[in-house]
């Protein structure tokens, strides 16, 4: 197995006139576990540059994003996504290396084949079968940050591409989306932010309670009060109900007949667009300091966005992913907010973001897998989504 503690300078992408699914398996080779792309990035912005891309590697403390653009003009579209991988868990757990790009029956395992490794090969694949029209613009973002801390990748690039005068008009992710490719478009996501909550109490015999504090009795009243405080004013036709779940209360005790004098409590809040995450924080933070005196930590991963359908700019980048992706299964796709938060909570500040990738079933999981098949059919929906808006009957003055 790859030592996935020092960087891998072994160069497995070699090139972009490979067949996709061969393209995949070079990217798999990666042990890129976050935020370390283990040359990757490097590796394709060499490529990309030989086939005349104007490629830009950026880094960020110890986070290295690419940005590359094929044209000048508009109408122009953005490719986004990750190259960073979670950890792969027990490897002896997996039926076949989790770096080794192993095809059997059909299938092929890897973490990060399904997010998003695959959809990265998959855009790479269909673009450079593509004509771009004169005057157009296709982009390509990648971080290495979005499976980690989400600092240093693409918030931080949305800041560099406006000070670079890089405004892409739409945006496309290939998160992995749904069961079957194809058959959902990804609308918008929740917004999310997680809490720790510390108690202090005073230590002491469960037979005394004169001489002890019990920092787990306020812990357990906080908690009810966090669960049960109202969130949404209403049924939100877009998302999901807003939800409060904590993760773990915990005072490290082992003892039966000792109360402990520190009880944590973690928890983390999903979110539609009824909310925004400031005040929202603010929210939790006064019930805490009612509860327990005590103040939690709160840290904010992002925002809930969503496709704005009353623009029309929003409106005509969405029908024109439903026109691409009919013109491949021949089937309308599903409009959903549901799954985890993804870097589309920074995209959403420079256009409209849309998101569709490879089945989620083994996503983060032992055996991570897509099939072969599923891999030519996302490059047909990107092939199909590229000659819909850069040569339908799309108006480009709304972009």
């Amino acid at each position: 197995m790859p030592n996935t503690s020092m960087t891998n300078q072994t160069v497995y992408l070699t090139s972009l006139d490979k067949d996709v699914i061969a393209l995949a398996q070079d990217f798999l080779k990666y042990p890129s576990i976050t935020p370390d792309d283990q040359g990757c990035l490097t590796h394709l912005a060499d490529l990309l540059g030989q086939k005349g891309w104007q490629t830009h590697i950026v880094q960020y403390d110890d986070v290295i994003n690419l940005y590359a653009r094929m044209g000048t003009g508009s109408p122009h579209l953005c490719f986004a996504g990750h190259v960073d991988v979670v950890p792969t868990g027990p490897v002896e757990e997996w039926a076949h290396h989790p770096f080794g790009a192993e095809i059997h029956d059909g299938i092929l395992f890897g973490r990060g084949i399904a997010d998003m490794k695959g959809a990265i090969a998959c855009f790479l694949s269909a673009v450079h079968e593509f004509s771009l029209p004169n005057n157009a613009s296709i982009s390509i973002l990648l971080t290495s940050d979005e499976e980690g801390d989400a600092i240093n990748g693409t918030k931080r690039m949305v800041d560099w591409m406006r000070e670079n005068q890089q405004y892409p008009d739409v945006f496309l992710i290939g998160e992995p989306t749904g069961n079957t490719v194809g058959s959902v478009i990804q609308i918008g996501r929740r917004g999310s932010l997680t809490g720790q909550l510390t108690v202090l109490g005073k230590q002491g015999h469960i037979a005394y309670p004169e001489n002890f504090d019990n920092p787990v009795t306020k812990m357990v009243t906080c908690a009810h009060a966090l669960k049960t405080m109202a969130l949404d004013r209403a049924p939100d036709p877009d998302f999901e109900p807003s939800r409060l779940e904590f993760t773990s209360i915990d005072t490290g005790n082992l003892a039966s007949n000792v109360i402990w004098g520190k009880c944590q409590g973690r928890f983390g809040i999903r979110f539609n667009t009824q909310h925004n995450a400031t005040d929202l924080s603010e929210k939790v933070k006064t019930i805490c300091r009612e509860m327990t005196q005590a103040d939690p930590k709160i840290r904010i991963s992002g925002d809930p966005f969503l496709i704005n359908k009353s623009d029309s700019k929003d409106r005509e980048w969405l029908s024109c992913v439903h026109r691409g992706l009919r013109k491949t299964t021949h089937q309308s796709a599903q409009e959903t907010t549901q799954g985890g938060i993804t870097d589309g909570r920074f995209l959403t500040q420079m256009g409209p973001v849309l998101e569709v990738g490879l089945p989620e079933q083994t996503i983060h999981q032992i055996n991570e897998q897509v099939s072969v098949e599923d891999l030519h059919r996302l490059k047909a929906c990107y092939a199909n989504i590229l000659t819909t808006f850069f040569y339908d009957s799309i108006d480009h003055s709304l972009v």
